[in-house]
């Protein structure tokens, strides 16, 4: 157990630390906005983390003017961004490691990496890395120019400048 969760305030001190009366950490209770825990005797005892959310719950109420059902539906949506937050953690390091995995596999030798996406009916070029005309695209006649396609054959003669390239 975190040491902030661990019960350790009777209600009358942690009503001091939040300079509220106990009563109103009752009400706090009733409404659900706090559960502290309880002892054997089923006294109220409440953990450095209750006294947090209790000074919170008074910043908005007595500074910002929030009522209760504000301060409720507050606090309802800080622990939502707070499971969301700790699901897009967790998430991101999946595909770090996936994305590492991948990145590994991507390493292998070119020889290896054919044979395993031949089985896939992909193809890869012998030639590694490709040639910067078999990474230019070329408009296609077909469609007015609005799709692009690569040439199976690379010229004849290499162009010199870009221009040039196109006009072939």
């Amino acid at each position: 157990m975190d040491k902030k969760d661990r019960p350790v305030y009777i209600i009358s001190v942690a009503a001091e630390l939040v300079d509220m009366h106990p009563q109103t950490l009752r009400l706090y209770e009733r409404k659900g906005l706090i559960q502290p825990k309880r002892s054997g005797g089923k006294t109220r005892l409440y953990s450095e983390r209750d006294v947090e959310k209790l000074r919170e719950i008074r910043r908005l109420t007595q500074e910002l003017g929030v009522n209760l059902a504000g301060v409720e539906e507050i606090m309802k949506l800080r622990d939502e961004l707070w499971t969301l937050e700790q699901r897009f953690r967790e998430e991101a390091e999946r595909l770090k490691v996936e994305l590492g995995e991948k990145l590994e596999a991507f390493k292998t030798p070119a020889r290896a990496r054919k044979k395993s996406t031949r089985r896939s009916g992909l193809s890869i070029s012998s030639r590694w890395p490709p040639t910067l005309w078999e990474c230019t695209p070329r408009p296609c006649a077909c469609m007015s120019g609005r799709a692009w396609l690569r040439p199976a054959e690379p010229p004849a003669r290499p162009a010199s400048t870009l221009n040039e390239m196109w006009k072939n």
